[in-house]
């Protein structure tokens, strides 16, 4: 709905006066984003770089090596002056975008001269050496854009470093092979450590990078272990004495951390990691009711983010673990019911009970967002 259109249905509603209507469209006139021309803007540059670098690769061979470097390098200078400028000038965007484009520039040049030099790829050591000399780069950046690229860069290289070991694959797969839900359970307590320490050091823009990638990680490890995981070879297993070993001392870290204080009881990244180490415990004693703790694992993640982001007000957060909670229930349904779907009589009744859900679940969540308008007017 348009901006008129919506105020207009406001007025009808009494909401607002047509005086309050005009000063708000006056407004949004004033501020309004000229899209046309920032399009054409963004047109332009866009096919300026791709023709400068259509003409570059067409004549690649036909270019010296020393003019490759040479602007490389120059081109690096001119960027690194534009950060070192712009720094103190209130365009926050424009110095986030310089450190960004100076970051891609370093990996950029680092393929540039391994293609003069022809020096043979290594896994993802480039990545890794990238990712030592823009090190600086995350304490400069003020936005977590750039660290959160950064971070993924060195987990991902530090993980191909430790493949290439013989004595380090050993110990990932010791985690992660065939007991994906006991690395997760490391991974994550390590994490934690990690944003304790950024924490400590007050360093605003890392610690949200890594609370971003500490998120993913859990949706990702949560849907891996309920949907891709479900009915592989490795729920059937039970863990070994130097698995539970390691289980037990991971454990005790993140126990240390809520002793110390420095993850709260009632925070949702440890209700969260909880619920996870209990459910590899479980996982591992029970094996045969995987798929049942997987799903109650799954659901137990949903309600605990969704009670979180209804104390803090946050309604389309709320709203998506709404569907995802129905999706789940959904996906029990066909588990357990899914031979009814295969008949006329079995849809209509599915059908209804669908009906039946969606209206509950809609009157349920118009109350629940009706109390959290309420407790933020109050």
């Amino acid at each position: 709905m348009k901006t008129e259109e919506k105020l207009t249905d406001w007025q009808k509603h009494n909401l607002i006066s047509e005086y309050q209507k005009q000063a708000i469209l006056e407004y949004e006139n004033k501020v309004k984003k000229p899209l046309f021309y920032y399009s054409l803007l963004f047109l332009s540059v866009f096919c300026i770089c791709i023709g400068l670098l259509a003409l570059i690769a067409a004549n690649w061979e036909n270019i010296p090596n020393f003019i490759k470097l040479s602007s490389a390098y120059l081109l690096l200078c001119g960027v690194g002056g534009g950060i070192y400028f712009s720094q103190d000038s209130n365009k926050i965007y424009i110095y986030e975008g310089l450190i960004l484009a100076f970051g891609l520039l370093i990996l950029a040049t680092i393929g540039l001269v391994g293609q003069i030099y022809h020096l043979p790829s290594d896994g993802l050591k480039a990545i890794l050496f990238w990712s030592i000399l823009t090190f600086p780069l995350i304490f400069m950046s003020e936005k977590a854009l750039f660290p959160s690229l950064w971070m993924l860069g060195f987990a991902l290289s530090i993980l191909d470093f430790c493949h290439q070991m013989p004595q380090l694959r050993t110990i990932l797969e010791l985690l992660f092979e065939p007991h994906q839900n006991l690395g997760f359970c490391v991974t994550l307590t390590v994490l934690l450590f990690i944003g304790q320490f950024l924490k400590l050091a007050r360093h605003k823009t890392l610690l949200t990078a890594l609370q971003y990638w500490i998120i993913a990680l859990f949706a990702c490890f949560a849907l891996w272990l309920d949907v891709i995981g479900f009915g592989w070879e490795y729920n059937t297993q039970t863990l070994n004495s130097t698995q539970w070993q390691i289980y037990g001392i991971s454990l005790v870290a993140f126990l240390i951390l809520w002793k110390l204080g420095s993850v709260k009881p009632t925070s949702l990244a440890f209700i969260c990691l909880s619920i996870l180490y209990g459910y590899t415990l479980l996982a591992n004693l029970l094996p045969r009711c995987e798929d049942i703790l997987s799903a109650i694992m799954t659901i137990a993640l949903l309600i605990v983010t969704g009670m979180t982001s209804y104390q803090k007000h946050q309604e389309r957060l709320f709203k998506t673990i709404s569907i995802l909670l129905a999706l789940r229930f959904f996906g029990i349904y066909c588990e357990v019911f899914g031979s009814l779907l295969t008949t006329g009589l079995g849809l209509i009744t599915s059908g209804i009970i669908f009906l039946s859900i969606a209206w509950y679940g809609r009157k349920l969540s118009t109350h629940f967002l009706q109390s959290m308008k309420g407790k933020t007017n109050a």
